[in-house]
């Protein structure tokens, strides 16, 4: 009579050598995965990295209408103080060289983050607040500049154009705006650059140097504000940028 044990004994050993069978086909299937994964991260012809649907590959445009009508918000110098006359002013050369319909509103001595002495509640953002559009004159394009000396710390001024800019886009959501900052201020633009997007650009007139060099003292009146001469370059210089800057069509 065979033994019991010896038909276990037959079967263990079965087990074993299908759990070393499995345990080997496991092994190579590991072995091959492995050099697949090695090969396609060494070989430069390997699949292309594809960018996520709708990721942004292209900044918007700043389009504007060929016959824009703009606001110019601003201090002294938009206010056309130093010219001889007011049609001598940046604004109006400007807006007569791009064809544009213009309005102002400027305030001498006013800025960021100061009112001018003699009009309280004139400091930028208090009066984007208080911005009224009617149908006859909604601004495709807001130019708003300050030139003028302010005595707050950059932090402040910073926390101001910010509010400003967000407030004013609240105001004319379909604006372009253009932050022309000051001449003499190397900070100007690291304020202002982290708000560009496809509505708002920043002019920068001192990385650019508009006015330095040795013919610079030619431009100004001998109060510091633009002469006749300066405001017909600071018209050309701004005109260049808005058109290189803006889709104008």
């Amino acid at each position: 009579m065979s033994k019991p044990w010896g038909r276990s004994t037959d079967s263990g050993r079965s087990v074993t050598v299908q759990r070393v069978t499995l345990l080997g086909v496991l092994v190579a299937t590991a072995l091959t995965v492995a050099l697949l994964v090695v090969q396609f991260s060494s070989d430069p012809g390997g699949p292309e990295q594809v960018p996520a649907a709708g990721a942004d590959t292209e900044a918007v445009a700043l389009s504007v209408p060929p016959a824009a009508k703009v606001l110019f918000i601003g201090d002294d110098w938009t206010a056309g103080e130093g010219a001889a006359l007011q049609r001598a002013g940046f604004v109006h050369l400007l807006s007569k060289d791009l064809g544009w319909e213009y309005r102002v509103d400027a305030v001498p001595g006013s800025g960021w983050a100061h009112s001018a002495p003699a009009t309280p509640g004139s400091q930028y953002l208090d009066r984007v607040f208080r911005l009224q559009t009617d149908d006859d004159f909604v601004p495709d394009v807001v130019v708003i500049s300050a030139q003028m000396r302010s005595p707050a710390t950059t932090p402040v001024i910073r926390k101001l154009m910010r509010n400003t800019v967000t407030t004013l886009r609240g105001r004319v959501p379909d604006a372009v705006i253009a932050v022309v900052l000051p001449y003499g201020n190397p900070r100007g633009m690291g304020m202002c650059e982290p708000l560009e997007n496809d509505h708002i650009t920043c002019v920068d007139t001192y990385g650019e140097e508009w006015l330095t060099g040795a013919d610079a003292p030619a431009y100004f009146a001998p109060d510091g504000l633009l002469n006749n001469d300066g405001h017909a370059y600071f018209a050309e210089r701004l005109a260049a940028d808005l058109e290189r800057d803006l889709v104008i069509g």
